[in-house]
């Protein structure tokens, strides 16, 4: 007996590393990750002059977001804890309220954190984000940007990538407007 469940554990455990990498979201999957190249999980920030990884995720309304697509152009990347809590959503509205300047700037912004596309739809449509939120569950993205919190929560981080793919401003918490706009201007 004791040999039998030895062997179906080991045989599940060996079924989930072989799956592990291979695994393909379902399309339906609310919390579908696109395959992303290799990330490497950091506890600082990325250094103002450095390349940003690149990531793609999937967006609040199904769409996916690659963020080398948007080279030529400048980013704003927002990592933050939680759809509707207090900051995030007094951040996120900031940002919506000076969407056309950012717009007329040329400047792109993303939000990131780890719930559901369908929790990212109900926020964004509730507050009338023009810009897409990005569901990141297993925080790889969110750790590649050194901004993986203690429990499960992202660290308020705001990044400006340029139109080079370098990072422009690398800051914790909620810089003005006028801090992530300066940023992009003088590179």
């Amino acid at each position: 007996m004791h040999v039998f469940v030895g062997m179906a554990v080991l045989l599940f455990g060996l079924t989930l590393i072989g799956c592990a990498s291979s695994v393909r979201p379902r399309e339906d999957d609310e919390t579908a990750l696109i395959e992303m190249p290799e990330l490497i999980e950091r506890e600082d920030l990325i250094p103002v002059g450095a390349m940003s990884p690149d990531f793609e995720l999937m967006d609040h309304t199904g769409q996916s977001f690659r963020l080398s697509t948007y080279r030529g152009r400048p980013v704003v990347v927002i990592f933050y804890p939680g759809d509707f809590q207090p900051g995030c959503t007094r951040q996120l509205c900031a940002m919506r309220n000076a969407w056309p300047e950012f717009k007329a700037r040329g400047f792109s912004v993303v939000g990131v954190n780890p719930v559901s596309r369908q929790r990212h739809k109900r926020f964004a449509d509730h507050h009338g984000f023009p810009f897409p939120l990005l569901s990141d569950p297993p925080q790889r993205v969110t750790a590649a940007f050194g901004c993986k919190g203690l429990g499960g929560f992202p660290i308020r981080t705001v990044y400006a990538i340029d139109a080079s793919g370098r990072v422009a401003l690398a800051r914790r918490g909620m810089p003005s407007i006028g801090e992530i706009l300066a940023a992009i201007s003088t590179n």
